[in-house]
């Protein structure tokens, strides 16, 4: 049985069980990967930060993911300078802020902390340009700082392009062809 069949014989509403599921994000310690791994850097499983009680940002965030993806809600990562969060699209929250992408209204989470609600904006990034990422079961290639080269001749133009590809696999659904 999913989650989702399982909150539903509770009579909670959407809101509600994203409230649970952060809430319960929210309170697992935060920790600084140099101070619980020994990098500077490591982006922990969900079943990592689960088992560690503890994470940073990105990794609280791909927790949330992972339970918000169980739960069939609709959400986008949401890429600021130095941090991470979410985004939900959920029922209307009155008063709070959020992003309209796609049409659609998404509400900020923030998982570092407890006592966030959904849809408050730490004041660090209420003006901070973000990036949407979208998540599905569609993998997807995302390609920054390619440079093009091109070079005219008499007859047509000739375009080529270079780029090196590291893939990663990062989330359910599998890459084919």
């Amino acid at each position: 049985q999913s989650i989702a069949q399982e909150f539903s014989r509770y009579a909670f509403t959407e809101k509600d069980r994203i409230e649970l599921a952060l809430t319960f994000v929210q309170s697992l310690r935060y920790a600084f990967d140099a101070d619980s791994k020994g990098k500077d850097e490591y982006v922990r499983y969900p079943i990592e930060t689960l088992v560690d009680g503890c994470g940073d940002c990105e990794d609280k965030v791909a927790l949330l993911v992972a339970l918000l993806y169980e739960m069939d809600i609709d959400f986008v990562l949401l890429v600021l300078p130095e941090h991470m969060a979410l985004g939900v699209h959920c029922d209307e929250i009155e008063g709070s802020r959020y992003l309209l992408y796609q049409g659609k209204k998404y509400y900020y989470m923030e998982t570092t902390m407890p006592n966030w609600e959904i849809g408050q904006i730490p004041e660090d990034y209420l003006k901070a340009e973000m990036e949407v990422v979208p998540v599905d079961d569609t993998p997807s290639v995302l390609i920054k700082g390619v440079s093009f080269e091109s070079q005219a001749t008499l007859t047509y133009q000739k375009a080529s392009c270079t780029m090196k590809v590291d893939l990663h696999n990062l989330g359910p659904g599998k890459v084919t062809d």
